[in-house]
């Protein structure tokens, strides 16, 4: 999974470096909240983060995905009085066929997230799946409801 924060560079040219740093600081607590046990976060440089995922889906992706953008969306109560951002994010899936050397899964993951960002921000795209929707905020909504009933999801 690879992810860039919306409009980083213009948030950090408009309203200094120092809110850019703390931009930067909560994204990465965030992600680390809403990754799973053993996903590992990486800060790739600048704005842009990658969550390495193994032996996970592509389904089960977009479920941690649809997590983060959501928490960021609703960053109610956040005490540092930090505005609110977007991220957008390109989910790719490894399979057996792809080769490591050449980055294939990096090349597909980018892919996806340039996809996200051309349907407007603020969401996520899948490589692969061109044309399936993101999930709508009723589904995530269920989603959690299952989760918080101790449904497991995905």
């Amino acid at each position: 999974m690879l992810i860039d924060i919306d409009h980083f560079k213009r948030l950090n040219d408009t309203k200094g470096h120092a809110f850019g740093d703390r931009v930067l600081r909560r994204f990465a607590m965030t992600a680390i909240g809403s990754a799973r046990e053993g996903d590992m976060v990486f800060r790739l440089g600048g704005d842009e983060f990658a969550i390495l995922m193994p032996k996970t889906t592509a389904r089960e992706a977009e479920l941690v995905a649809v997590r983060l953008i959501a928490a960021l969306r609703d960053a109610r109560g956040w005490e540092d009085g930090l505005d609110r951002f977007t991220i957008s994010v390109g989910i790719a899936e490894w399979s057996a066929d792809m080769a490591l050397i050449g980055g294939d899964l990096t090349i597909e993951a980018d892919e996806a997230l340039y996809r996200a960002k051309a349907n407007g921000r603020d969401g996520y795209a899948i490589a692969g799946l061109e044309n399936r929707k993101n999930m709508g905020p009723a589904q995530v909504a269920s989603l959690f409801r299952n989760d918080a009933a101790g449904q497991k999801i995905g």
